[in-house]
Order: structure tokens, then sequence, then C-alpha cells
């Protein structure tokens, strides 16, 4: 119920990006899919609580089971993705992924902490730092070798 509420906005806000010519443009969609989970959060009475949950249980292997996930209810995430992909055709699919999950996460992360902190006290979460700081993320350099070092001390290579 609570995650088929925040996919019924994700995808109405999504309609509004299509319906204003957006399609195309990465910071219209990702500021589309934070809203709808960052207005859940202030517009409801079990939204932080709701967020609460989700940033724990994302990063707890043993708590999340995607066969749980009612696959209805996680349209507007697969729409957001479908979005993305396609306005950044040249990014390789493996970097995309990566991306893309961290953007997920980075979003649930960074409103679950924004609430813990404020309790909701300082009006709204701030959405349009979040979502620049998102399509950042997502639009960034594509770099072929990283200087991280992996097993052996050798330089990853993607």
């Amino acid at each position: 119920m609570r995650l088929a509420h925040i996919n019924v906005l994700r995808n109405a806000y999504l309609d509004d990006v299509e319906a204003a010519g957006k399609a195309g443009d990465v910071r219209a969609i990702v500021h589309a899919s934070i809203s709808a989970l960052a207005d859940t959060v202030v517009g409801t009475a079990w939204g932080a609580s709701y967020l609460q949950v989700a940033a724990q249980t994302m990063f707890s292997p043993s708590l999340f089971n995607a066969d749980l996930l009612d696959k209805n209810a996680v349209s507007g995430l697969v729409r957001t993705r479908r979005m993305v992909t396609a306005a950044l055709p040249d990014l390789p699919a493996k970097v995309m992924d990566y991306r893309l999950m961290w953007f997920n996460h980075g979003t649930v992360f960074s409103l679950a902490d924004w609430y813990q902190r404020t309790h909701g006290e300082h009006g709204a979460p701030p959405v349009d730092e979040l979502a620049d700081y998102c399509t950042a993320g997502l639009t960034g350099p594509v770099t072929r070798t990283t200087r991280a070092t992996r097993r052996g001390g050798k330089a990853r290579q993607d």
C-alpha cells in the first residue's frame, strides 16, 4: 500500500515531465522521482517511518527480499530507470547500472538522514539540492580506469 502510494505519485510526476517535453532531461526525471518520495515523507503521517525502514532495509540483505515486492508498485522506479537510460545513451550499461543503484540508495538514505536530523521541522526536504547532486552523479564523465586499488593492489579495470 505505501509503496503503491509513492508509485502513483512518481508516475504522475513523470507524466508531468513528459507532458512538459522534458522526457530526455535527466534533472527533470530525477527531480520527479525524488519528489514522489519527499512529498510522501512530508505529506503523510506514515511517510517518515516508511523512509526510515526503507533505508534500513536497503542496506541489510537479510531484511530485503526483492521477490516480495509488488512489481506493479515499482513501475515508477522502472520507468525512471528507463527514462534516465534513454536520456544517456552513451553511458556503458554496467556504469549506468551502478549509477542508477547509487541514485536510488543515495536518495533514500539522504532523505532518511534529512528527516532524522530535522524531524521535518525545517520545512520541505532539500529536493532541488538532492536532484542536482544525483543528476551530477548520473551524468558525470566515465573513467575507464580508476585509481582505487583492489585485491593485490592492482588498479580496477572496467
